[in-house]
């Protein structure tokens, strides 16, 4: 019966070394999943800031340009 005991004392050390050494590992997934987001995140938004200034500038001068394009002159 001990020796059973031990066995399975063993057996379950083993499980939880094992368990121990996945929940480090998925730890170490989840730092670097979130870094990845926060870099994409920073991107998205420079690239929608820049975006939006582009179309803000072209949005005032384009139609300048279509007038200047047709040679009327019309602002």
């Amino acid at each position: 019966m001990q020796v059973k005991m031990q066995e399975r004392l063993a057996g379950l050390k083993q499980d939880f070394e094992k368990g121990e050494y996945q929940l480090h590992s998925l730890v170490q997934q989840e730092t670097a999943l979130k870094e990845s987001l926060l870099r994409v995140s920073g991107a998205i938004r420079v690239l929608e800031e820049l975006l939006s200034t582009d179309q803000e500038d072209t949005g005032s001068e384009g139609m300048a340009g279509v007038h200047e394009a047709r040679g009327d002159g019309q602002r």
